[in-house]
């Protein structure tokens, strides 16, 4: 969809001084539903999403306008096999 993008971040010093093109912004923290999975293919992405989203809803929980995000332990570049957190914003 239009609104829909991708934004690659990493976690960096507060005084880091970014590069030409590239920008900083806090990270707010808060409460975070999470799933935390081992994904071996890329089409499992899409399903761990589905996890997550399904959960949140039966236990009744409300999503804020914050970033959701995966948070990747580890990944393989040779297999594509990532270890991977699955986490969206939750109301507090």
């Amino acid at each position: 969809t239009e609104k829909c993008r991708t934004d690659i971040c990493l976690m960096v010093p507060e005084d880091t001084k970014p590069g030409s093109g590239i920008e900083t912004k806090n990270f707010t923290g808060g409460k975070y539903g999470v799933i935390r999975k081992t994904i071996t293919s890329k089409d499992q992405y899409g399903s761990a999403w589905d996890e997550l989203m399904s959960q949140v809803v039966e236990q009744g929980l409300d999503c804020d306008d914050r970033p959701c995000f995966e948070l990747y332990h580890s990944y393989d570049i040779n297999t594509g096999v990532a270890d991977v957190s699955f986490c969206t914003a939750l109301t507090d």
